[in-house]
């Protein structure tokens, strides 16, 4: 796959305007490696028939157009053309990384393939990375590793003659990835105009008293109901949806706004409504349809897709008579699809914009998907007691799941079946510097949206300097006692740190080491070491002396 090719199919798989060229479902036929004609629904892959097949042991599935065939060797998925091109797909077997994601990926990768240049990719909300290359005889290569929301960790290898158009056509294949959105549309939902009011402090006066120093205001749009920023994290409100909020931040032009999620999911600006009238974006049967685009709802995922790699759409500086499209996540409670038109901007003070709810995804599917996450961390993450995760900085990206890790699962980022437990986070210290150095902590009270219910009677964070990992036992570690000390252990790459965390009924203690940091902090990357997890082997309530 040379470099002009996986360049332009990227840029014209992610365009918005484009994805009905790849991604309008037709009824066709294709013929398999027995030369059986198998007839499906399949998504578009050019002017060919094609067949939708899933990749062995995931719920991924990909597109296989009417001139290549495909067969299942073991936990293979192979797709092949009479010119000897392949694309091979099948769960990772990686097990060295727990927790994959792309920063993780890439380090990783390039640590081992000393020789490639792996880079982010995104097909169809599966985030990756690929590197690309020719073998000694100038056939482009491919290497690509994604993840999907349902933790699913694919990896896909395409062999591509230098002779033909057969890295063409495998790129528009592989740009098919993807696993389907199990929305329907909203029976009976009506348009419903909000006048969101900003109540954050500004860095310049304001004289009205009702707005002046008081925090910013979110939207729940699955609840249909405003709340204060700062109760987010308390539900006694009723309203628990993920919350669309509103801040102007004050510059040397005036203010700008900022329309963001204060949670999981994705915002896209479809254009202007004299473009794209809002009327004009609907669900239609199994379709969402508007005037640049018909996308099946299974394949929702693609429209949010951003056109930067490296792009996390969770936010816009909203525009005045420009519509949206909003995807609100939180599994298993939450996740919607909605059309939004800004109407007015008032400057610092307030937006008025109209919203109406497009497409749903059952609660108990949603369950089922949570389900399905948990038991990809019993079955292929809780086994690794020793091995490698990236983690990113909480004080940067403001997200407790993917800062923090738990010893007992080995896994970073599924909140569910820790029930939101962790051991450890990667953090700033505990000054209010924005520049602080990094540390790793388990103070609880991070902040953000999760918190535990119980905290631990004893947890620290202690350095072992440059001992080797694999060589701390449970006997290196000091005798547990209550500390003040909140504020961890500043991260050093290379040096080795030991975490305990003991709450009444369960014990816990691991050693991690810093093999890599980004030079602004943000990130992280670990090898870590499960030592003990159990029940605690001293008397909490009596040998514990506060120091």
């Amino acid at each position: 796959m040379n470099q002009g090719a996986i360049k332009s199919l990227i840029n014209a798989g992610l365009k918005l305007f484009i994805l009905v060229l790849i991604l309008s479902s037709f009824f066709s036929c294709a013929k398999n490696s027995d030369g059986q004609v198998k007839a499906e629904g399949g998504v578009d892959v050019g002017n060919m028939s094609s067949v939708v097949v899933s990749i062995p042991q995931t719920k991924v599935v990909i597109t296989v157009s009417g001139n290549w065939n495909y067969s299942i060797e073991g936990n293979t998925l192979k797709i092949t053309n009479s010119n000897s091109s392949s694309i091979l797909a099948n769960r990772s077997e990686l097990t060295q990384l727990t927790s994959p994601n792309q920063v993780g990926l890439e380090k990783y990768l390039e640590s081992v393939h000393t020789d490639r240049d792996y880079k982010p990719i995104e097909f169809n909300g599966m985030k990756g990375v690929i590197a690309e290359f020719t073998d000694t005889a100038g056939n482009p290569q491919s290497d690509i590793y994604l993840i999907s929301e349902l933790k699913d960790f694919v990896h896909i290898v395409g062999h591509f003659n230098k002779d033909d158009d057969s890295a063409s056509d495998g790129n528009k294949i592989i740009s098919t990835v993807r696993i389907r959105y199990k929305g329907t549309k909203i029976q009976n939902t009506a348009p419903k105009t909000v006048e969101l009011k900003n109540y954050r402090k500004l860095k310049k006066e304001i004289d009205d008293s009702d707005i002046k120093d008081k925090p910013w205001t979110g939207y729940s749009v699955l609840d249909e109901c405003e709340t204060d920023y700062k109760a987010e994290s308390n539900l006694s409100n009723g309203c628990q949806g993920v919350k669309l909020n509103l801040a102007f931040w004050a510059s040397d032009d005036g203010f700008i706004p900022d329309l963001f999620l204060g949670g999981e999911g994705r915002i896209i600006e479809l254009g202007s409504a004299d473009q794209i009238p809002f009327d004009s974006i609907f669900i239609d049967g199994e379709f969402l349809v508007s005037p640049e685009m018909k996308t099946p709802v299974s394949d929702i995922y693609s429209v949010f897709t951003p056109q930067e790699r490296h792009t996390e759409i969770q936010g816009v500086v909203p525009k005045a008579n420009h519509v949206y499209l909003i995807r609100t996540v939180n599994w298993p409670y939450e996740d919607l699809i909605t059309k939004i038109k800004i109407n007015s901007i008032e400057m610092g003070r307030s937006l008025n914009f109209t919203y109406q709810k497009l497409a749903s995804v059952n609660t108990d599917i949603l369950q089922a998907q949570v389900d399905l996450i948990n038991k990809n961390s019993l079955e292929n993450e809780m086994p690794i007691s020793e091995g490698e995760v990236t983690l990113f900085n909480f004080a940067v990206w403001k997200n407790k799941s993917f800062a923090s890790f738990n010893f007992k699962y080995s896994s970073s980022g599924n909140r569910y079946i820790t029930n939101n437990s962790w051991d450890f986070a990667l953090s700033n210290s505990c000054s209010k510097n924005y520049a602080a150095k990094p540390i790793l902590t388990t103070n609880d009270g991070l902040g953000g949206v999760y918190s535990l219910t119980i905290s631990p009677i004893v947890s620290k964070v202690f350095s072992f300097g440059t001992k080797p990992l694999h060589e701390i036992t449970k006997s290196d570690f000091p005798n547990a006692s209550i500390s003040d000390d909140k504020c961890g252990s500043t991260v050093k790459i290379g040096d080795t740190y030991g975490i305990y965390k003991i709450f009444q009924d369960e014990a816990t203690y691991g050693a991690v080491q810093v093999i890599d940091m980004a030079k602004d902090g943000s990130w992280a990357r670990l090898k870590f070491r499960r030592i003990y997890v159990g029940k605690p082997e001293i008397n909490l309530n009596s040998n514990l002396k506060k120091q």
